[in-house]
């Protein structure tokens, strides 16, 4: 648990310096196009056969605005159709179909599709290598996403291997940024293992150092970043620190670089998850807004919007979590009111198929999707149906 939690700091760290508009009133503002128009869009671009390119994005901003009013499986099955007409543009427009494919990973881990996820994944890596070299930069990012969906499904080891075989092919072909990435990715994987198994820290030791040690410019971020790695780990290893303690760590001159230090683990016990009501195909899901003050600390929680499935016990014991957090301080203009930041939060019940039988049925285990949606929020609410 502690290496999944550490690794969704990792992942969904750096907060966007957009913040919204004040004018006082409820204005309604979204950047997302409405539901209706992006549907009627792809409808008819559909009807009149536009080209493979536009046809890809209307699907995928038809797809976008079902997943942001709650419709997964739609949204899954209007990605699904457009890859099924379009897969075999994959030599021409190697990016736009790739992008089906993570759109429908990330989708589908969203609709309880961990498996499907997991196939999209790699999909769209072997879809990058039909019209792009497989040493392109690209490509090897994409790599990464599938080391990262590796992760998040609790395969510390196979994740790992991911990233150690992109760092020394990133390496072979001086791509210094790739490498960074896949580097700090496999240090912050075996320093949240070295943080509950003593056997792994002559190993995070190791990742730590390889990074610090490394001179080239390209990974300086990365040699910076460590500072905030040693932080997270610290904070989550000892269950008795001070939350407050994030704040003695140097701050940050650009919002941009601002980082989640520490968040409370999520305790299933105590959020009455086996009541969850959630274990149809009807997930529970809430959009929550809230302030990063200028000093790290987390204030104004508040939620934006819900599914109609309303969320249980859960949300309330995730908002309080989320009013815990810790930041790295950033310099900000004195009138400052910091960042701001919206993310969804959804219960999903994942399809598995019992031992002995042959039916996927929902689990009763769930589990806590997280998505970063601040670039979408402007406004005091948002409506995109």
């Amino acid at each position: 648990m502690m290496i999944l939690a550490l690794f969704a700091l990792q992942a969904a760290s750096v907060v966007s310096p957009s913040a919204p508009s004040d004018n006082g009133d409820d204005t309604i503002v979204v950047t997302a196009t409405r539901l209706k128009d992006t549907r009627e869009a792809w409808e008819a671009c559909l009807a009149k056969g536009c080209p493979p390119d536009k046809e890809m994005r209307a699907g995928i901003a038809y797809a976008n605005a079902l997943f942001l009013n709650g419709d997964f499986p739609t949204a899954r099955q209007t990605l699904s159709q457009a890859q099924r007409r379009n897969d075999r543009y994959a030599k021409t427009y190697p990016t736009l179909v790739s992008d089906l494919a993570r759109a429908n990973a990330r989708v589908s881990s969203f609709d309880g599709q961990p498996i499907f996820a997991m196939d999209q994944t790699l999909q769209a890596v072997s879809t990058l290598k039909q019209g792009l070299a497989s040493q392109d930069a690209i490509v090897m990012m994409q790599r990464l996403e599938t080391g990262d969906q590796m992760a998040r499904a609790g395969r510390m080891e196979a994740a790992s291997s991911i990233y150690l075989k992109v760092a020394r092919a990133a390496e072979r072909h001086g791509l210094g940024a790739v490498r960074g990435h896949a580097l700090f990715r496999d240090a912050v994987l075996i320093s949240a293992a070295a943080s509950v198994n003593p056997d792994y820290r002559v190993r995070a030791r190791r990742a730590v150092a390889k990074i610090a040690a490394d001179r080239d410019p390209a990974m300086a971020p990365f040699r910076d970043g460590l500072t905030q790695l040693s932080a997270r780990i610290a904070l989550l290893e000892d269950k008795h620190s001070d939350p407050a303690a994030a704040a003695k760590f140097s701050r940050v001159r650009s919002p941009d670089a601002v980082a989640l230090l520490y968040e409370p683990l999520f305790d299933y016990q105590r959020s009455g998850l086996t009541d969850s009501t959630a274990m149809g195909n009807s997930a529970e899901w809430a959009d929550v807004a809230f302030w990063v003050r200028p000093d790290g600390r987390v204030d104004d929680v508040e939620v934006r919007l819900t599914s109609d499935n309303k969320p249980g016990a859960w949300l309330p014991l995730k908002l309080k979590l989320v009013a815990q957090r810790r930041y790295t301080p950033f310099d900000a203009a004195p009138d400052s009111p910091g960042l701001y930041r919206v993310e969804r939060y959804a219960m999903v019940h994942d399809m598995v198929m019992p031992t002995g039988t042959h039916a996927y049925i929902r689990s009763r285990t769930p589990r806590l999707e997280t998505m970063d949606l601040s670039s979408t929020y402007r406004g005091k609410s948002v409506a995109v149906n």
